[in-house]
């Protein structure tokens, strides 16, 4: 069995984890006080809009849903 982390990604433990946590949430309150609302948008994108919108990394992460279309990873 293979345990080594995915070349590109790595462990988030703790200190780390809750220090971001801490800046995600300051930069939040921050927004929020300025009047803006959270938006979520999907992981996975089909191919086509994120070539169409030019925000397409050089190498994405790609696969194939069940209607065989060309999914990108954001």
């Amino acid at each position: 069995m293979n345990y080594v982390t995915p070349s590109g990604f790595r462990d988030v433990l703790t200190d780390e984890a809750v220090l971001r946590e801490q800046a995600a949430q300051a930069v939040q309150a921050n927004m929020a006080a300025k009047g803006y609302l959270p938006v979520e948008t999907p992981t996975l994108e089909v191919m086509n809009v994120l070539q169409a919108g030019g925000r397409l990394p050089g190498t994405p992460f790609k696969l194939f849903d069940a209607r065989g279309d060309l999914l990108a990873m954001r």
